[in-house]
């Protein structure tokens, strides 16, 4: 941006030198007894050279208005770069905000789970050869007791999440958080140790009694409470924490069970309330997994794998998966220590802002150069059309009265809201620039067609910074409208060449 603004001051000031080199040129040659060889030259075109010296003359100062001005424009472009900067800073101390009100609220949250989790030990033996002192050859054999767990994801899992909006606020902050009640059913298979890898393990132990369900929540702090939590309708004791390192499944919480080894398949039910903001995920684990996504926000954003089916209405949205266990690379069953990757896959939704007030003040500074040149254009128009003459400090003051839009729009959708502030201060320059331009041409006409220009540029403002998808095209087309409505005003301001000989 400001290397846009340092490139264009740059060419300003060239443009403004070249100028005056010019009109010294012009000045010079106006004299004759400066250059005597040329006399009779200049004698010969007497007549012609006074025309175009008086045509100069007459023209020179709406040229060098007209400099002036666009100086002006590059100054203002400086002025709204501060604009942004003030702008992003305050949209940096917001999400600060939001992040800290998140912290003690509650973060984004993962749901992983359930998982069964079956510790087991096996023996190694390793050997190692060395040369004794004589020269001999000697090997040790050492017998190392291997401990580990085994992780075995459900069959089939079934979620069902709703969440409630609200808003959180720290002074003129605030954040959007949600409270969660999730509710669903994990079913899990029979699993033999006897088959598979696990039968050469040498001495393999299986600790059954030490067997436990982990549940994942990735912030556990926001657990607000855990209503069910069964296995085949029995009810289970919960500890804190999962007791396993995975990334995916680390934080949550635990509950031992009875497993054995000839056990048909269980079933878990569980029900829990917890909270969260921004955004919340669910690691499809199961073979086959079903997973329910509603709130009553309006403006969902999905990311990661997207739902099969959505439904979204003026109360909120349904988000449906069917997701399987082929799209992930990691097995029903692993070995803890072998650390796999369990958040690949995620199905995630995020409770969207569409855009925030500071993102919006920041788009319609972008447009501000575009409405301080039409503004300027337009007060140069009145001057070439209705020979007010404006001079380059009103023209200074109504820039500044545009950039001071900007800076209430800011300061006012802090407390206001965006529309309010809006209104407020489009009502603030459009009030100010006529009636001041009213009073400067003495013309009430002038200060009518100014408050038509003004009204027209921020209702189309804010159409545009509504739009979301359509928005360079609309603010394309109302370019070119002005174009042709300024072109359509100046027709009749060309003036003819006059004739020398006559």
């Amino acid at each position: 941006m400001f290397e846009i603004i340092a490139s264009l001051i740059g060419l300003g000031v060239l443009f403004v030198i070249g100028l005056g080199g010019l009109v010294l040129v012009r000045k010079l040659l106006g004299h004759s007894n400066l250059i005597p060889s040329l006399s009779s030259n200049l004698n010969a075109d007497s007549s012609n050279e006074k025309v175009t010296e008086s045509e100069f003359k007459r023209k020179l100062p709406i040229v060098l208005k007209g400099v002036g001005i666009g100086v002006l424009a590059i100054i203002s472009l400086s002025v709204l770069g501060l604009l942004e900067g003030i702008t992003d800073e305050r949209g940096r101390l917001y999400s600060n905000v939001t992040d800290e009100i998140g912290d003690t609220w509650g973060n984004s949250q993962t749901i992983s789970g359930p998982v069964l989790v079956i510790p087991f030990s096996y023996q190694t033996v390793e050997t190692k050869t060395y040369k004794l002192n004589s020269g001999e050859d000697k090997t040790k054999r050492t017998h190392r007791t291997i401990y580990d767990k085994m992780v075995i994801l459900p069959e089939q899992l079934n979620l069902n999440i709703n969440l409630d909006y609200d808003f959180r606020y720290r002074g003129i902050y605030q954040a959007m958080v949600y409270n969660a009640v999730l509710d669903g059913e994990a079913n899990f298979p029979k699993h033999d140790f006897t088959t598979g890898n696990y039968k050469d393990y040498s001495r393999l132990k299986i600790n059954y009694q030490d067997s436990y369900l982990s549940f994942g929540v990735s912030d556990n702090k926001a657990i607000q409470k855990v209503s069910k939590f069964t296995m085949d309708d029995k009810t289970l004791k919960l500890n804190s924490g999962t007791n396993l390192t995975n990334t995916g499944i680390e934080q949550g919480f635990h509950s031992p069970v009875d497993i054995k080894v000839a056990s048909e398949k269980f079933q878990v039910k569980f029900a829990i309330d917890f909270r969260g903001s921004r955004s919340i995920a669910v690691l499809p684990l199961a073979e086959d997994s079903n997973l329910q996504i509603s709130s009553n926000w309006q403006h969902p954003s999905f990311h990661g794998m997207l739902p099969n089916t959505r439904e979204l209405s003026e109360n909120g949205f349904v988000a449906r998966w069917e997701l399987s266990h082929l799209a992930r690379n990691y097995p029903q069953s692993f070995r803890a220590s072998q650390q796999p990757s369990v958040t690949e896959v995620s199905a995630e939704t995020m409770l969207f802002e569409p855009v925030t007030h500071y993102s919006k003040v920041k788009r319609s500074v972008k447009y501000g150069i575009l409405f301080i040149c039409l503004t300027f254009l337009a007060l140069y128009v009145f001057d070439l059309k209705k020979k007010v003459n404006f001079s380059l400090i009103q023209y200074c003051l109504v820039g500044a009265s545009l950039s001071i839009f900007y800076l209430l729009l800011l300061s006012l959708s802090e407390h206001l809201g965006f529309l309010a502030a809006y209104i407020v201060a489009s009502l603030v320059a459009v009030l100010s620039i006529a009636s001041y331009v009213g009073f400067a041409a003495k013309s009430i006409k002038s200060a009518t067609l100014m408050v038509g220009l003004l009204v027209s540029l921020y209702s189309v403002l804010y159409s545009i910074l509504q739009l979301e998808q359509f928005a360079l095209l609309t603010g394309s087309l109302f370019l070119v409208l002005i174009i042709l409505a300024l072109m359509y005003a100046t027709r009749h301001m060309a003036r003819p060449q006059l004739n020398v000989e006559e």
